[in-house]
Order: structure tokens, then C-alpha cells, then sequence
């Protein structure tokens, strides 16, 4: 796919967008949009909820019937304040509880295909994609990939052809992204953030300033 693209449509933009289209086209994935995304807790809420509601229409009625028209402001609470109790990995495989209620974040994959309850479950997980993610205040980064509208990875992408490549992608994260800004919070948020050009791809789990690694 890629040898087919030339260097004069490889500009930033369309590079990035290449890679979008890759992930809804050859891998399912979901097109979500800023307008979903939730600043204050860096949460796609509207999938998070879509996937709720599909796989635990039972628990999240319960819940709607406790909280009333405030159920979303509550879980998305409840979700934040295990998200920082926790982390970002044992709450996809643990999930969490509010008022007694289970709610899972995610399904793994069965060992076998006989159980169909558990197949359609994990099948019914939502992968999405934002790119030009407004995060905070008026900033902007390329690429988010969530998971049931939980952020999974980040990626700042840069294209040789505009006389960038993946060192300025580094630069990027360690010196205009701060490790107390939500998305990227060690741990809470983000598991790892990618700095990709067109021939290389760095990663780090945890943003740490200058001396991220």
C-alpha cells in the first residue's frame, strides 16, 4: 500500500491521513472527532458510552435508575477517580465498580471460539481514531487511538518530505507536551506515545520533560 503512495502526496497532512484511512479501512476501526472528546477527563465519552450501552445494557439501566439524568456525569466520575487510583492497564482488565455495579472497560480475546457469549463481546470492542486531537486549551496532536473511548496511544508523525522526520516527533513530546497535562499522565492515561516519521518509529511510556527516554 505504501509503495504506491509518491513523495509529492506525502506531505505532512496526507501522511497522517494515510494512516487513518489504513485503520478504518483495513483494520475497523472507527472515526471519532473532537467533538466527543471530553478535555477535562481525556475521554472519547461517546464511545465510551456506546460501547456501555451495547454490552451492559442491563448494569448501565441499573445505574440510570440510581443516578437519573446525571448517570454519565457519574460514571465518567467514578471512571476518573479509579483511572487515577489504579491505572490505565489494570482498569481495562479489571474494570471498575459505582454503587456496586460492575462495569467492564473492555473484552479480551476468548482462548477458544466455542464460548459465543464472550466472542461477541470481544468483538464488540471500539477502537477509534482522532487525528488533530484538540487536547487542551488550543492544543493539537496528530494521532489518538482509543479503546472503548479510552486513550491507548498517541503519535506525533512527521514526513522527510517537509524537512521534518521522527527526532522532531521526539522533541515534540519532550519539550511541548507536559507530563501533568491529562492525556499524558503516566500510567492514567495514554500507555504509550509514538514518535513515527516514514522510515522510523520511536515510543515511550512515560513523557518526563527533557529527560524522557
Amino acid at each position: 500500500m505504501l509503495s504506491t503512495i509518491t513523495p509529492a502526496k506525502l506531505k505532512e497532512n496526507a501522511f497522517q491521513q494515510l494512516i487513518k484511512e489504513y485503520l478504518i479501512n483495513e483494520n475497523n476501526y472507527l472515526e471519532s472527532s473532537n467533538l466527543n472528546y471530553d478535555k477535562y477527563h481525556a475521554l472519547d465519552t461517546e464511545m465510551l458510552f456506546e460501547f456501555l450501552e451495547t454490552t451492559q445494557s442491563k448494569t448501565m439501566k441499573e445505574l440510570k435508575n440510581i443516578y437519573g439524568a446525571e448517570y454519565k456525569q457519574k460514571i465518567v466520575k467514578r471512571l476518573n477517580e479509579e483511572l487515577a487510583r489504579r491505572s490505565m492497564i489494570d482498569v481495562i482488565k479489571h474494570g471498575i465498580k459505582d454503587y456496586g455495579k460492575k462495569l467492564d472497560l473492555a473484552y479480551f480475546k476468548p482462548p477458544t471460539d466455542f464460548n459465543e457469549k464472550l466472542n461477541k463481546l470481544y468483538n464488540q470492542n471500539i477502537f477509534s481514531v482522532i487525528d488533530e486531537l484538540n487536547y487542551q486549551d488550543k492544543k493539537r496532536i496528530d494521532v489518538v487511538l482509543f479503546l472503548n473511548g479510552l486513550p491507548i496511544i498517541t503519535m506525533e508523525l512527521k514526513n522527510q518530505d517537509t524537512g521534518q522526520d521522527y527526532k522532531n516527533a521526539i522533541y515534540q513530546y519532550k519539550h511541548t507536551r507536559s507530563p501533568n497535562e491529562k492525556l499524558f499522565r503516566f500510567k492514567q492515561r495514554s500507555i504509550v506515545n509514538f514518535a513515527v516519521d516514514k522510515d522510523e518509529v520511536y515510543m515511550t511510556t512515560e513523557l518526563n520533560g527533557k529527560d524522557t527516554f
